[in-house]
C-alpha cells in the first residue's frame, strides 16, 4: 500500500505502537504473509520494525519515534461484570453515515467501558447494529432526510440519564433540530459528555451554553 501526504504530520496506528512522521511524501508498508499487519513501513530515509528505528536521513532532518509500549488497561477481578465499568450512551449517525455511529461504538467498547448503547435515526440501526453485536442499539425518530429529528430528543435525555458517560456528534449531520438536540444534552444533563464532530458545529455561537458544565 502507497500514500502521498503532503507538508502535515502524521500519525500512523498500528498494532500496539505509534508512529510520528513529519513531512514525508511517499511511504509504503510491507507486511509478511501470516502476520496481519506487522511488518515494516518504509519512506524516504527511514525503516521502522517492531522495536527498531534505522535512520539513514542527515542529522538536521525529524527523526521518527517507535513506541513499543501503550497503556493497559488494569486488571479486573474476577467477580466483576460489565456494569462495574460504566456505560455509555452514543449518539450519533444519520442516513449515509451509520459508520460514523458504528466505528464511535466500537472504540468505546475498546476502551474498556463495560456497556454501551449506540443511540441513532431507527432507519440506519439495522445497519449499525449489524456492525458490532457487543453494543446495544436505541432507534430514534427520523426525519425525512434520515437525521434525528426533533422528536428524538425527550427519549435521547431520557437514555442520558441513565447512563454513566456521553457522546454526541459523529455523523448526525447539521440543521436547526441537530442544534437543538445537542443544546439539551449539553443543558439538560449532568453527565460527562464528549462532543465531537457535527456536535461541534451545533455549538458555534453557542459556547457560552457550556459554562457550568462538568
Amino acid at each position: 500500500m502507497s500514500a502521498c501526504f503532503p507538508d502535515r504530520t502524521v500519525l500512523i496506528v498500528t498494532e500496539l505502537f505509534l508512529i510520528p512522521f513529519d513531512n514525508f511524501q511517499r511511504s509504503v508498508w510491507h507486511t509478511q504473509p501470516g502476520c496481519g499487519n506487522l511488518g515494516s513501513f518504509e519512506c524516504p530515509g527511514h525503516i521502522l520494525t517492531k522495536g527498531h528505528c534505522a535512520n539513514t536521513m542527515s542529522s538536521s532532518e525529524p527523526v521518527p519515534e517507535v513506541c513499543d509500549t501503550l497503556p493497559v488497561l488494569p486488571a479486573r477481578s474476577a467477580e466483576a461484570n460489565k456494569g462495574d465499568f460504566g456505560r455509555v450512551l452514543i449518539v450519533a449517525g444519520s442516513r449515509g453515515m451509520s459508520g460514523a455511529a458504528a466505528l464511535c461504538g466500537s472504540a468505546a467498547l475498546r476502551s474498556g467501558a463495560g456497556l454501551v448503547r449506540l443511540a441513532v435515526p431507527q432507519g440506519i440501526l439495522p445497519l449499525a447494529a449489524a456492525f458490532n453485536p457487543c453494543y446495544m442499539t436505541a432507534p430514534l425518530p427520523e426525519d425525512d432526510s434520515g437525521r434525528l429529528s426533533a422528536a428524538a430528543v425527550a427519549e435521547v435525555l431520557e437514555l442520558a440519564r441513565a447512563n454513566t458517560v456521553g457522546a454526541v456528534g459523529p455523523g448526525i449531520g447539521r440543521g436547526p433540530d441537530l442544534t437543538a438536540l445537542v443544546l439539551a444534552l449539553v443543558e439538560q444533563t449532568r453527565v460527562p459528555l464528549v462532543v465531537d464532530a457535527d456536535g461541534l458545529n451545533a455549538l458555534v455561537g453557542h459556547s457560552e451554553r457550556l459554562k457550568g458544565r462538568p
